[in-house]
């Protein structure tokens, strides 16, 4: 019995010691290729006659997009790339009442079936 309680010590031991080596590996490739890679400069094109109809406010500039990008980089864990960028409030839902309404109709067209 002794023998066994030894065999178990030392092959946890082995084990811990493993996966204490894999994580730090791990994380010494996380720090190594996150010091690698430089951010990119972003430059928001406006659009046509876009930045003369919005208050000051709600203009949307480079500083803007990168705080996105960056938001949403460390929210997913990933690299991310923001195509459009848009305000959502009062204008925009009344504008598209008609989506909503759309999707409202998908939504209840499915019937669910009880098994």
């Amino acid at each position: 019995m002794s023998d066994g309680l030894i065999l178990m010590a030392v092959g946890m031991i082995v084990v811990f010691v493993a996966l204490s080596l894999l994580l730090t590996s791990i994380v010494l490739m996380f720090h190594f290729l996150a010091e690698k890679e430089t951010p990119k400069t972003v430059e928001s094109k406006p659009e046509a006659g876009g930045e003369a109809a919005l208050p000051p406010e709600k203009l949307i500039d480079g500083h803007l997009i990168a705080i996105l990008t960056a938001a949403a980089t460390a929210a997913l864990g990933a690299r991310v790339r923001v195509y459009r960028v848009g305000f959502i409030g009062e204008e925009s839902q009344r504008d598209h009442s008609w989506v909503q309404q759309a999707r409202s109709e998908l939504h209840t067209s499915h019937q669910r079936k009880n098994y």
